[in-house]
């Protein structure tokens, strides 16, 4: 696909390899605006409002699936499926809020949006991206441009995760077809004061879950939870009941498989982990990374079982767009929890924070 007339737009990218608060750099590209090839679907420009940070935003910037990205970027190019110049490096960010600044197809000039980018495509951080209308969305009119920008990456991976509409299910645990089904079972959520955790928390306890919560020391602000759990209190697993979870989300380091096993039910129940080393391992391009994440996951099964029985099933969760999941998006009526938040000229320090900081909630870039 080719493009006429250029826009000029600031970026933050990377291009090379490294933390991202030490590679990273502001600078000026042009970006295309207009196909010169008629398309089957409409592209529209959009002005960013706010972008939200994912851990894998660092990972990306650090070199995670560097080969696997870069593979992805010649065929997008070669293809037409991207309009990413690879010579402006890495651009990290995820999901983002915007504003529609010409007519579409679909969206007219003035809407407000919200999507999601690809984790091997240009990502978000930037003043403006040309889109194809299919990836965007209507804002949740309720909530504020920072607060939209918090749900759309880790509100996907969650549905994903649980199999709702098709989701992404490599291995394990059987799918429901909606959150109300999960909203019935006892549940137990692992980091719940980081960004992914905070939102599932507040996901699941908008419809009134039975929800208990282990996370750092500001974890007491999370209301209407059952028990509260502080990581530094050497003896909150005392207050565990065994053989007592249906659902346990590991939103933290993915350990959990090596201790939550006594608490889960053994006749039935999932453990659903958020911290997948498939990512790194198909970057290396090794014929064996698909072998070799198969025998993670059946290890940690395994382990897993020792004590929760062969009633446990465990899968990683992984993100997957589906236009269901921003239509529950749009249903969200309680405030995401933002930690901080940064403006577009500080993107360095806002990294280092992630990193360096605890933090209740998201980190969210206002542009």
């Amino acid at each position: 696909m080719r493009f006429a007339r250029k826009l000029s737009t600031r970026v933050w990218s990377a291009t090379e390899y490294g933390n991202p608060s030490k590679v990273l750099s502001l600078r000026e590209v042009e970006i295309p605006t207009t196909p010169l090839i008629k398309c089957d679907n409409s592209h529209v420009t959009v002005k960013v409002n706010a972008v939200s940070l994912n851990p894998i935003d660092h990972w990306m910037v650090n070199g995670r699936g560097k080969n696997l990205r870069e593979i992805w970027e010649k065929l997008g190019n070669t293809f037409g499926l991207s309009t990413h110049d690879a010579s402006v490096g890495v651009i990290p960010g995820r999901d983002f809020h915007a504003t529609v600044m010409k007519d579409g197809e679909r969206f007219k000039k003035g809407d407000h949006v919200v999507g999601v980018r690809h984790p091997f495509d240009s990502g978000s951080l930037q003043e403006r991206m040309v889109l194809n209308e299919k990836a965007l969305f209507p804002e949740n009119g309720q909530l504020s441009p920072e607060e939209n920008a918090c749900l759309p990456f880790v509100t996907s991976t969650i549905m994903s995760s649980l199999g709702i509409s098709g989701g992404i299910s490599l291995f394990g645990c059987p799918t429901v077809k909606t959150l109300a089904d999960v909203n019935t079972k006892k549940i137990l959520i692992v980091g719940a004061t980081g960004g992914l955790g905070t939102v599932l928390t507040q996901l699941l306890l908008q419809d009134g879950a039975t929800v208990d919560v282990i996370g750092g020391r500001e974890v007491w602000k999370i209301e209407n939870a059952g028990k509260v759990l502080d990581y530094h209190d050497e003896e909150y697993r005392k207050r565990l009941v065994d053989d007592d979870y249906d659902f346990v989300f590991d939103c933290a380091d993915g350990k959990a498989h090596e201790w939550v096993g006594r608490f889960m039910k053994h006749e039935k129940s999932t453990l659903i982990s958020y911290s997948s080393p498939l990512l790194q391992m198909l970057g290396s391009m090794s014929a064996m990374s698909v072998p070799e994440f198969i025998l993670v996951h059946q290890k940690v099964q395994s382990d897993l079982r020792k004590e929760a029985g062969a009633g446990a099933e465990f899968r990683f969760g992984f993100f997957s767009e589906r236009q269901a999941y921003f239509e529950q998006i749009s249903k969200i009526y309680f405030k995401p929890t933002i930690s901080k938040v940064f403006d577009f000229e500080s993107v360095p320090e806002a990294f280092e924070s992630m990193v360096s900081e605890s933090h209740f909630g998201k980190i969210v870039i206002r542009l």
